[in-house]
């Protein structure tokens, strides 16, 4: 009986799917959060009655203090155009802002900037801003003056400092380099697997160590160091590219307990996408980074950048620009949110200030009190707008994490939990404290058959166990009638 249910259903939800597929091609069902408000909207001027072209911003970060910062750059237009390197700042959570880095060199009579890409700051109060060629700027008083500390030179792809906030790591072309004077000098720590190219992501975990996304073309790897850089191994080989393939970003985010996740979007125009398309894949780690499996690998879904993914207490959250061609004409401002470890999506912001033009999210984060910033450029049909959206901490209630299967909240899955569930229903034992995560087959309620589901998975070989799953933490994706959940094990 349990079979052929399980068949029917399986049939039934492939149909709910594929319908679900063909009536919204476009952006993934709608699930708004209402507490997104815009905080900064920002055009340059290089005088009175001159406004800049393009004033786009990169990257944000946000300092040990709480201080929050965006770098960028800003230009005129024209084939002889002038440029600044732009980084602003907000001390009250984002709702004043003002320009504290407005930096440009002197180039063929012409004022120059690159435009500032990376930001990272450590425990001692330094911020420092990076160019993608290579120029790193600081400030050693929290943001008030700024002052060059590294030329430009060798393409850069990552600025990130250690969880202590005590080193900086660059990645410098092939090479891994660190500092531990605030960029003032750098020591060559390795070479990094697969480094074509600059490696475009690198993230440090306080207790897995050190990842970086690294490759070119279409192949792809994970790679980690536990000792702080200086020797590494591959950990996940991504290969969903080759020829006419183009990678556009690659993302690395540490999640709770001991996840990690990994980002990848790609243009495409080959044999079989004769059409220049785009190509999104988000993969999740486990088991410090050893185990990864593909949650999305889709064709024609939104281009994310390398600072697009965030988490915010169980939630996690993706930017990009949804819909639209390769090249980014007529995307839309988008994030995604997942509260189920990355299996589903909904779309918790879509904001088009200007009407379907050039509306591209660079960069997502965090900080200490639960606030999510976004930003990005916005296009009011000629040039750009700077742009920094904000999710104010507690907007979106989050629903409690526990492990499907783990009825006793031990923090495992194990025989014992089937012996819970059933002294529950026979013996008049205690209510499980989390019923959800009772629930192990997640039809809603709790019977016999939760019980039978758990042994068959742990004695032999039954189906894996709902979302979130019995290993990893994470929330319930459907809805019932369960009393609420207070999950005892720690997540």
């Amino acid at each position: 009986m349990r079979q052929r249910s399980s068949s029917r259903l399986n049939a039934l939800t492939a149909m709910i799917a594929l319908a679900a597929s063909l009536s919204s091609p476009c952006l993934p069902s709608q699930d708004l959060d209402p507490g997104w408000i815009t905080v900064d909207e920002f055009r340059h001027e290089f005088g009175p009655g001159s406004p800049a072209f393009v004033t786009e911003p990169r990257a944000i970060l946000v300092d040990s203090r709480g201080a929050v910062f965006v770098c960028g750059r800003t230009r005129t237009t024209g084939s002889r155009f002038t440029s600044h390197w732009l980084i602003r700042r907000s001390l009250d959570a984002g709702r004043n802002w003002q320009t504290v880095d407005d930096f440009f060199l002197i180039r063929d009579g012409l004022e120059y900037a690159p435009w500032a890409e990376y930001l990272a700051s450590d425990r001692f109060g330094n911020v420092c801003a990076a160019s993608r060629d290579g120029l790193i700027r600081r400030s050693t008083d929290g943001g008030d003056t700024w002052s060059t500390v590294r030329d430009a030179g060798t393409e850069i792809g990552s600025l990130i400092a250690d969880h202590r906030g005590e080193l900086l790591y660059l990645a410098n072309r092939s090479k891994l380099l660190a500092s531990r004077d605030a960029g003032d000098s750098w020591e060559e720590l390795s070479s990094l697997p697969l480094a074509q190219a600059p490696p475009r992501s690198l993230l440090v975990d306080s207790v897995r160590g050190l990842f970086a996304l690294t490759g070119e073309g279409g192949r792809l790897a994970v790679a980690m160091s536990g000792d702080q850089g200086k020797t590494w191994s591959e950990v996940d080989l991504l290969e969903p590219g080759g020829e006419g393939r183009f990678n556009v970003s690659m993302g690395l985010l540490a999640g709770p307990s001991g996840t990690m996740y990994v980002t990848l979007s790609q243009r495409i125009q080959d044999s079989q996408f004769p059409t220049e398309t785009s190509t999104w894949t988000f993969k999740r780690g486990s088991n410090g980074g050893t185990s990864w499996e593909t949650m999305i690998e889709e064709t024609g879904e939104p281009i994310l950048h390398e600072g697009s993914l965030a988490a915010q207490g169980n939630a996690l959250y993706a930017a990009g620009g949804w819909g639209g061609d390769a090249c980014c004409s007529g995307r839309v401002w988008t994030v995604l949110k997942s509260l189920d470890g990355g299996r589903t999506w909904n779309t918790s912001d879509s904001f088009d200030l200007f009407n379907h033009n050039w509306n591209w999210p660079w960069a997502i984060t965090s900080d200490r009190e639960g606030n999510l910033y976004v930003v990005g450029p916005q296009s009011p049909g000629s040039g750009q707008v700077w742009v920094v959206r904000k999710l104010q901490a507690g907007a979106v209630p989050l629903e409690p994490r526990f492990r499907r299967g783990d009825s006793d909240a031990d923090g495992s899955m194990d025989l014992s939990d089937a012996i819970y569930t059933l002294s529950h229903l026979f013996l008049a034992g205690e209510w499980p404290a989390c019923p959800d995560a009772a629930d192990a087959d997640d039809d809603g309620a709790l019977a016999i058959t939760d019980a039978v589901f758990t042994i068959e998975r742990l004695f032999l070989g039954g189906p894996v166990l709902p979302a979130p799953g019995s290993v990893d933490c994470g929330d319930d994706a459907t809805q019932d009638g369960l009393a609420a959940c207070s999950y005892g094990a720690t997540c």
